[in-house]
């Protein structure tokens, strides 16, 4: 079926259809993973003494190289996973096309699993939508690029007492985005490209870090419209141009030839009702793997382009990323951590003191 945008859109039913059965879900997992270069060891990349091995379980490989066994799943969020690479399709599937995301309550009643495994699932899921922010696969943003933040976290006049009192135990007389998650977005404008960082309450950056996130993203010389937060006051010190909007002024927004921060902020619209909507509530722990969900699904995952090119790109993120429960934990510190090991260098010319406290 066509949509509005001409793309070809599958249903549930024909997803289902389309991988019935374990075999062709894994041909078709390996055609993404090796195309036509023939198959090579997922774990040493030799192309040599590559053969089959009977498995009453799965398909599998022996390479002679390395000596192991592997399959289409080593070295992706699916490896030592019970489950099957059509029930990972079906997943995914769900999730890239439900707008608002989908809870790991709602997937486990649609599919037919554990709440568990659903959030399992979910988890590395995202994980893989978080190619943008991968250290060996990003790339920087150029041209026209609008940046924003936001902030995501209960609202406290609609709380009960008790759980005020709780709040203001740890946050004080808490206003505004005191206590939230934090999330810098930014988006190229003429392809819709975009990369979300985020913070937990804990780690909610100041302007040198800001300043340091958009130097890593984005490419010298481009042209960066922002709103007048204090964030974004020192862009032109660091060789980018275009303007800080202030919206409360109607005689500069008009001023500003094309400068405006639409396109992202229409992106936090979509955040803050799955927030308050689907999911209600997420763990701060995760936020950087939410905001990979959201990314994928509003520029990779998006409704213009074919059902299946669109979870081609999702299973072919998956390669090269795997997530025990352990790092799952860690995985927003790790995140973190890249950061400041690349960063780390330049800091001083960005006007970031080292002996400061870096929010990662």
């Amino acid at each position: 079926m066509k949509n509005s945008n001409g793309a070809t859109t599958l249903s549930q039913k024909e997803i289902l259809d389309l991988f019935k059965s374990e075999d062709r879900a894994i041909r078709w997992m390996e055609k993404i993973r090796w195309g036509d270069t023939g198959i090579f060891c997922a774990k040493c990349g030799s192309f040599e003494k590559i053969k089959p091995r009977s498995s009453a379980k799965e398909k599998r490989y022996w390479c002679g190289a390395c000596r192991s066994t592997f399959n289409v799943k080593t070295k992706t969020p699916m490896e030592d996973t019970k489950i099957s690479v059509a029930q990972w399709i079906e997943a995914s599937y769900i999730l890239m096309t439900s707008r608002m995301g989908v809870s790991a309550m709602q997937l486990s009643k649609q599919m037919g699993i554990t709440r568990n495994t659903a959030w399992y699932l979910l988890q590395r899921i995202r994980l893989a939508c978080g190619e943008s922010l991968s250290v060996t696969s990003f790339r920087k943003l150029k041209g026209t690029i609008e940046i924003d933040e936001s902030f995501c976290g209960p609202v406290v006049s609609r709380m009960s007492k008790e759980q005020k009192d709780k709040w203001k135990a740890r946050w004080g007389d808490a206003r505004g985005s005191k206590g939230k998650g934090m999330v810098i977005g930014l988006r190229e404008r003429e392809t819709g490209y975009r990369v979300y960082v985020a913070f937990s309450p804990y780690t909610v950056p100041k302007q040198p870090t800001v300043e340091k996130i958009i130097a890593k993203y984005v490419e010298p010389g481009a042209t960066i419209y922002t709103d007048d937060a204090s964030y974004y006051q020192g862009l032109r010190n660091l060789g980018y141009k275009g303007a800080s909007i202030n919206k409360s002024s109607p005689a500069e927004w008009v001023k500003a030839m094309g400068g405006n921060t639409n396109s992202i902020e229409s992106d936090w619209a979509v955040v803050k009702r799955a927030w308050k909507g689907t999911y209600v509530w997420w763990s701060m722990k995760y936020f950087q793997l939410y905001m990979n969900e959201f990314a994928f699904r509003l520029d990779s995952g998006n409704v213009k382009r074919d059902t299946i090119d669109r979870l081609e790109s999702l299973f072919g993120a998956m390669v090269g990323k795997t997530l025990m429960m352990k790092e799952l934990r860690n995985e927003t510190k790790s995140i973190r951590k890249e950061l400041r090991d690349i960063d780390e260098s330049n800091a001083r010319d960005l006007g970031f003191e080292l002996d400061d406290e870096i929010p990662y």
